[in-house]
């Protein structure tokens, strides 16, 4: 485990035992961080041993990820409900391996592409499987913290690809990246099962041996089962995306939808994707790799706090503050573009000003609309639609993903960079505004506690059978559990038997 791996590891350790995820999400964070630097042109034209890559092939090579981690993150959400999170979470790590011995080993353009085809669409499935791993499996105390330690460590290896990436070509990084995908499936292998997951299967007695192993005694093991226990027998309807039309799963989805919108619209993959574009056309004179490795730092200094206070000062004042430094960073580059095509020779002189401005708009991304609305994702739906609610979630992102890799190129060419920065500043404005006015607050609350405020918000009382769930919440700072829900879960135990 790297060293940050083990800062936040015995950070982790001090306030909760439930850190037997910590070397597996370090190897995701690592595993997804090659896809972001091929996705770069400055990598991929570098090493031209198959062909020369046209500019086209390039952007096909950036694109073909994002568009196949669509039908990924729906085959992900329903193997999560079938095999489990764990099964899911192996099987996904199974074709991003051999994708990257594809890559490495390509004597054509093609075999890149199948390569690149194979990573989205793994990609895809473990988004789905890993946010609602981590949710189901961390106690509420810390779940935001654990959760973010994906992008933490993604966000590391990315700095450690852009390292690499002065010394080595794409075909070596692409090795890396299948050894990474192998060595995931090992530590996967490890995991425990997912609580909920195991009590919807009628496997309690698992359940319970689960919960305690990762609680360590620090938590009431039994209260946490028999709440799960009695939101899953609520929910224990056949997962389908008709029941997302349903209206106490409307405002979820919509709020998850609209930040996963807001997240990808806001222009951080054509800022990261084409830094070296942006850099050269404003004249800098610091040289990519450089100017790459400075970002990927930020980047990562960012991702780690927010995963420090994530679960301090909540979801929320991350987001807003994320969207109000991004839409002013965006608006000056903007204004710094339409300046330097109307006076490019006094703008030359500040040629550092793109260089900070990316800086903050990457930073600010990091630290909170970049990770923040996969944990939402994990923590505002009902256990019944939580795989296929993500899995919509998914597609949409990814979409966006594909659509902004695949046509800001053009858009630049067609109407100037400025306004393309403007626009992503409009957007980051907009997300501001509806992330004010509607998204909750998640912070120390249970999956179940959050479901019931949802619920109650939506129809002014509470619209589910969650008596049972808010009175063991009550009772358990009484210190003793009401003999209603006492009944109520012995009769659920019987009916899992």
């Amino acid at each position: 485990m790297s060293w940050i791996g083990k800062i936040m590891s015995w950070q982790i350790s001090r306030e909760s035992e439930d850190t037997s995820n910590l070397v597996d999400s370090e190897n995701l964070g690592c595993l997804e961080s090659q896809d972001y630097v091929i996705e770069s042109n400055s990598v991929v034209m570098k090493e031209k041993k198959i062909s020369d890559i046209t500019l086209s092939q390039a952007s096909w090579i950036g694109s073909l990820m994002p568009m196949l981690a669509l039908p990924g993150g729906f085959v992900g959400g329903s193997m999560i409900e079938k095999i489990g999170r764990k099964a899911t979470i192996e099987f996904s790590a199974v074709p991003f391996a051999t994708a990257g011995l594809l890559i490495a080993l390509a004597p054509r353009i093609e075999m890149i592409y199948l390569g690149r085809m194979l990573q989205g669409f793994s990609i895809g499935a473990l988004s789905v499987a890993i946010a609602i791993y981590l949710a189901e499996t961390t106690h509420n105390s810390v779940r935001g913290t654990l959760a973010m330690l994906p992008a933490v460590f993604g966000c590391l290896g990315i700095l450690l690809c852009y390292a690499l990436g002065t010394f080595i070509g794409w075909r070596p990084l692409s090795a890396v990246s299948s050894l990474l995908g192998f060595v995931f499936f090992i530590f996967a292998h490890f995991l425990p099962q997912s609580p909920h997951w195991l009590i919807t299967k009628g496997r309690r007695d698992e359940a319970y041996e689960v919960l305690t192993s990762l609680r360590r005694q620090r938590f009431n093991v039994h209260e946490e089962i028999m709440s799960i226990e009695i939101s899953t027998t609520v929910d224990r309807t056949s997962c389908n995306y008709g029941s997302l039309i349903e209206p106490r799963n409307v405002k979820s989805l919509g709020i998850c939808i609209l930040l996963m919108l807001f997240q990808q619209l806001c222009g951080i993959n054509a800022v990261i994707f084409y830094s070296a574009s942006i850099f050269k056309d404003a004249g800098s004179t610091l040289d990519e790799n450089v100017s790459s490795i400075i970002i990927g730092v930020v980047n990562l200094v960012s991702s780690t706090l927010a995963a420090v206070f994530i679960d301090r000062v909540g979801r929320r004042p991350l987001l807003i503050t994320s969207c109000l430094i991004m839409s002013l960073s965006l608006l000056s580059l903007g204004g710094y573009f339409y300046l330097k095509e109307n006076d490019p020779v006094n703008m030359a002189r500040v040629g550092w000003i793109p260089l900070l401005l990316l800086m903050i708009i990457v930073g600010s991304f990091a630290l909170g609309l970049g990770p923040v609305p996969w944990l939402l994702m994990s923590e505002i739906f009902s256990s019944d639609v939580r795989a296929s609610a993500s899995a919509v979630a998914v597609a949409v992102n990814w979409s966006c993903v594909f659509a902004v890799t695949k046509v800001f190129p053009t858009l630049v060419a067609k109407f100037g960079s400025y306004l393309m920065f403007w626009s992503f500043a409009v957007v980051c404005s907009f997300g501001c505004f509806i992330i004010v006015l509607i998204v909750p607050e998640t912070k120390g609350k249970t999956l179940e506690e959050i479901q019931n405020e949802l619920n109650t918000d939506l129809s002014g009382t509470d619209s589910r059978d969650v008596t049972a769930s808010q009175t063991v919440n009550e009772s358990s700072s009484n210190g003793h559990i009401n003999q209603v829900i006492v009944s109520e879960c012995d009769n659920l135990s019987l009916e899992s038997d």
